[in-house]
């Protein structure tokens, strides 16, 4: 039993926390990385954090000398205009990237990883029975 060798084969890709058991790794990977609002799955507990302003409605803190670029339909505030880009497609719809294995399509590269890696393990490294 692995729980008395101390073996950890199961590894989260995102974090890179180890489990004794496959059903572990599951569990974490659904609660630890997982918006219980929408179900996105997020890289951290931090980068949960930072999500959840989506659904709060809260700003990012501004810094002063620090440029913001302005979302035109929501008000929603960027860094610079790469990411006021990458946002607009919430709004148009846009989904450029789609998943190889089922075809679902996803308007950032990061929310198919994310995806890939929680729907599909058996085929994105996960899997290790």
């Amino acid at each position: 039993m692995r729980t008395h060798t101390g073996e950890k084969p199961f590894q989260c890709l995102t974090c890179g926390k180890c489990f004794s058991q496959k059903n572990s790794l599951t569990r974490h990977m659904r609660s630890r990385h997982k918006c219980k609002v929408c179900s996105k799955i997020v890289p951290s507990p931090s980068h949960l954090n930072i999500h959840m302003r989506v659904h709060t409605g809260e700003r990012p803190y501004e810094y002063p000398g620090e440029r913001t670029v302005e979302c035109p339909v929501c008000g929603k505030l960027f860094k610079n205009n790469w990411f006021l880009n990458r946002h607009i497609r919430v709004h148009t719809g846009e989904k450029p990237y789609e998943c190889v294995v089922c075809h679902k399509r996803f308007n950032q590269k990061g929310s198919m990883k994310s995806h890939c890696l929680a729907v599909h393990p058996e085929i994105y490294g996960l899997d290790q029975t």
